[in-house]
């Protein structure tokens, strides 16, 4: 369980800082968040900074599966560069981990930013229908374009369709090579039966 730390309290007769940086909580099944960290600073660098001791704090509370893809980004300068990028520019910068009850977001943008939460939310669930349980979420990912979605769902695609048989397999190639370029709009899901 993740502990909350206090909203940042505004100072009082102080100008907004140019950056914002949030983390929530989005427990599944539930339609309201519960904020975690909020904080505002002067520069993109110092709003990496924040994200990278708030990524470092949740992965510290995590089951060491779930920590896996945190601990991945403290260490990919690569993605920091590109962070940095994006909010030089203008844009926010959205990192998100989860365990098996809970999506965490973690924002960073300039204050007044528009664009901030853009992108897509992808996930995979496995569910065994010859029984009651709940579906079991397998991955998640952020993509910040509609063709970047795509690419990862469709390679998520082809990487378990050998495991199917025919009849679940044949479906997630039709729409690979046929149908795929008629998906269109906000969301796209994607069923196979095994």
């Amino acid at each position: 369980m993740l502990t909350a730390a206090p909203p940042a309290t505004p100072r009082p007769g102080s100008h907004p800082l140019p950056y914002e940086c949030r983390a929530a909580a989005y427990p599944m099944n539930e339609a309201h968040s519960i904020p975690l960290r909020s904080h505002e600073t002067t520069s993109p660098c110092l709003a990496l900074r924040w994200l990278r001791e708030c990524t470092q704090h949740i992965t510290d509370q995590l089951d060491a599966a779930y920590a896996q893809p945190g601990l991945y980004w403290l260490t990919d300068e690569a993605e920091h560069e590109r962070a940095l990028a994006y909010m030089t520019c203008g844009m926010g910068y959205q990192l998100t981990l989860h365990d098996d009850s809970t999506r965490y977001v973690l924002l960073a943008y300039p204050a007044g930013s528009t664009q901030a939460t853009r992108g897509y939310w992808c996930e995979r669930w496995t569910q065994d229908v010859s029984t009651t349980e709940r579906p079991a979420l397998l991955a998640s990912f952020d993509a910040y374009s509609a063709p970047q979605a795509d690419r990862r769902v469709a390679i998520a695609l082809r990487t378990i369709s050998p495991a199917l048989d025919t009849d679940a397999s044949d479906p997630a190639w039709a729409w690979l090579y046929e149908e795929r370029a008629e998906t269109e709009g906000p969301c796209c899901a994607r069923n196979l039966a095994r």
